[in-house]
């Protein structure tokens, strides 16, 4: 009996094909505006829909960004995937600690050689580190201006805003649609390779 293994759509074939032709090709080094060797912190402040009721949640914010794609740079633009972390530090009655955390694809705009524009969008889980405790998903949105002020590139300043829209996973009364998390934060960050 003859084996024959299956055979792959054209469509799987293609994508394999250009994955490989991306991923495998030593073709060209990379360029330091293509490394994932750097890290972006933000300070500011941040706001949060808490489980349940939606209440809302103020306080301070820290958000981490890591590269861990990044595509080459054009003239204009750049392509990238980031992980990122967001905490808010509720304060007053409702002291806790919101987690969000997201995987986000970027596109950076360079207007010039100083001012661009970054803007991401990506899937985000969520946490919710106070009582009562709870977890959710959702989509993970954001952008900043960016100033590059140093002579390396990839140090940056950054006046960024971050957003998350989803849904905790329990049963919250009087939020029928579905989407009762929501949270925020608008900051200074600082963008540099390590």
């Amino acid at each position: 009996m003859n084996y024959s293994p299956p055979r792959l759509c054209p469509i799987v074939s293609l994508f394999a094909a250009c994955l490989v032709g991306v991923i495998g090709s030593p073709a060209r080094a990379q360029s330091p505006d293509e490394s994932t060797a750097r890290v972006a912190v933000t300070l500011g402040g941040g706001a949060f829909a808490a489980f349940p009721g939606s209440r809302e949640v103020l306080g301070p914010a820290l958000r981490i960004a890591k590269p861990v794609l990044v595509g080459g740079r054009g003239s204009v633009f750049q392509v990238r995937v980031d992980l990122a972390s967001t905490t808010i530090f509720g304060l007053g009655d409702r002291s806790g600690v919101w987690e969000i955390v997201s995987l986000v694809g970027h596109l950076d705009i360079y207007l010039g050689t100083v001012f661009g524009f970054e803007f991401n969008m990506g899937v985000a889980g969520l946490a919710q580190l106070a009582s009562p405790m709870a977890a959710g998903a959702g989509m993970a949105m954001g952008g900043a201006w960016v100033f590059r002020c140093w002579e390396d590139d990839r140090k940056r300043l950054k006046l960024e805003l971050a957003a998350m829209v989803g849904s905790y996973f329990g049963d919250d009364e009087g939020n029928d649609l579905g989407l009762n998390a929501a949270g925020g934060m608008i900051g200074i960050g600082y963008e540099t390779p390590f």
